[in-house]
């Protein structure tokens, strides 16, 4: 089985709540093949804090569901960090697993980047 090379290239989530920060976890971005778009794929449990099963239950030690999700991208250019902000509420558009019910942990979270932050992200078509 071969291992693709997007699945060495994490990203570092630092998860907030009323700007108290209250976890941790990682992701990766993709480029969609279908509308170009890109998204952040992570664990459902990372980016609410619950379980997959049974999303009222907050997972052990997490006092709420975040409402910022937080990364840094390195511009491959002049190796300069820019810190990028998603706000998480009500409104918020998010992909599930279909199977999610299931247990099947991951969400793709669409995010639109600015143009100097599309010249900084690196997805699996760079990877290639």
């Amino acid at each position: 089985m071969s291992v693709s090379p997007i699945s060495f290239n994490s990203i570092l989530l630092d998860l907030f709540k009323n700007g108290i920060k209250i976890g941790t976890g990682t992701g990766f971005l993709y480029r969609s093949n279908v509308n170009n778009g890109i998204y952040l794929v992570t664990n459902y449990h990372v980016f609410t804090c619950r379980s997959p099963e049974n999303p009222a239950q907050l997972e052990p030690g997490y006092p709420d569901s975040p409402d910022k999700i937080e990364f840094c991208l390195i511009s491959r250019k002049d190796l300069s960090v820019k810190k990028i902000f998603i706000t998480i509420d009500e409104n918020s558009e998010f992909f599930e697993h279909p199977k999610r019910s299931q247990g099947v942990d991951v969400v793709a979270i669409p995010i639109i980047f600015t143009a100097e932050q599309l010249a900084m992200i690196t997805t699996q078509g760079d990877l290639n």
